[in-house]
């Protein structure tokens, strides 16, 4: 009878788990290829190639990634700290609709496109899109509008997007199930 009683009393102990922590944690490297900067004053455009102390052609800059999930959750933060963009997305809060191997969440003041393909985020202060042209190669286009009358048009070309990327997506895509679009599944 002992034994019966320790052995109901640890049984929930021993099965018990607690949720596993799945995180992502990695930054893709771009390198400026060329950007312009508009301004406009008297009616008159300028046009320059940097900001002062700021990214030029040939500079480098990194675009992060960072997701954290549990169980049917996630928090997905994409940062490009240089440019001034940031989008962050959690699966508890997004208004989304799927797009072709993929999801686009639009959350106030956050607007992100993902697929297997193309990463559009948009912030607050500005608008980043990527496009894979090769494997794990991305071309990178960013504009950025002021209230100061200037506005910023920069391309790079991002290389070796890591294989955590594809990760991120399928775990997304797990966690969302039908509201995540993938064109490859017949759901007919």
């Amino acid at each position: 009878m002992k034994k019966l009683l320790a052995l109901l009393l640890l049984s929930p102990v021993a099965f018990s788990q607690e949720p596993k922590l799945k995180t992502f944690d990695f930054a893709l490297t771009c390198k400026v290829t060329d950007q312009v900067l508009i301004e406009t004053t008297d009616g008159k455009a300028k046009r320059y190639s940097a900001y002062k102390d700021d990214l030029k052609t040939a500079d480098t800059f990194k675009i992060t990634f960072k997701l954290g999930a549990v169980k049917e959750y996630y928090k997905l933060d994409i940062k490009a700290e240089a440019l001034s963009v940031r989008s962050q997305i959690s699966s508890d809060e997004t208004t989304y609709s799927g797009v072709g191997n993929g999801v686009s969440y639009d959350v106030f003041p956050y607007d992100i496109t993902l697929t297997e393909d193309y990463i559009s985020l948009r912030g607050i202060l500005g608008e980043l899109v990527l496009k894979r042209y090769y494997k794990n190669d991305w071309d990178l286009m960013t504009s950025e509008g002021s209230s100061t009358g200037i506005s910023r048009t920069l391309v790079a070309n991002c290389m070796g997007l890591p294989k955590e990327f594809d990760e991120i997506l399928e775990l997304m895509a797990e966690i969302e199930g039908d509201k995540w679009f993938d064109d490859r599944i017949n759901r007919d």
